[in-house]
């Protein structure tokens, strides 16, 4: 056994009666070391396990965002910040996976969008249209159009703005 050396600590009343009850005072001492040893073997509290959790979905998000960016760096309308860009325009997942395969495409049907979020047409047509619409509310320009005819061997689909 190595080298000990005493520590007092200060504890309720309640919890000292509960440690007398449960080992009584003989074997007070050892107790209260082999649960230190434990804990310390334990190793991470539960502050830093949920310190580290939100500092890797912080990650996921930038890695997200710049992904992203980077599938959409030649394209000439997106000329603000990208996180700006997610935040304002994208509520969930759905809204990034139909804005990223917009912007890596150019241009989507809601036959090809339904696709890639496995949604029904009828809510990928209303989820392109409220993304358009918080797009040129916050930036006051449009980012996506709908063209009914042909395009591009296209028929009825969202093309970026600026293409």
């Amino acid at each position: 056994m190595s080298e000990q050396t005493t520590v007092t600590i200060r504890i309720p009343k309640e919890l000292l009666r509960q440690l007398e009850e449960k080992v009584g005072s003989r074997y007070r001492s050892e107790y209260i070391r082999q649960a230190i040893g434990d804990k310390l073997k334990q190793g991470s509290s539960a502050v830093q396990v949920e310190t580290s959790i939100n500092e890797i979905n912080e990650l996921k998000a930038r890695i997200s965002a710049l992904e992203l960016a980077i599938k959409s760096f030649s394209r000439k309308s997106i000329e603000i910040q990208l996180p700006a860009l997610l935040e304002v325009i994208a509520l969930d997942d759905m809204d990034r996976q139909i804005i990223s395969y917009i912007l890596e495409n150019k241009s989507a049907t809601t036959k090809e969008l339904e696709k890639v979020v496995n949604l029904k047409r009828r809510m990928i047509l209303e989820r392109t249209k409220k993304i358009e619409k918080r797009y040129e509310e916050k930036f006051d320009k449009p980012f996506l159009k709908f063209i009914r005819g042909k395009r591009e061997e296209k028929r009825q689909a969202w093309w970026l703005a600026d293409e």
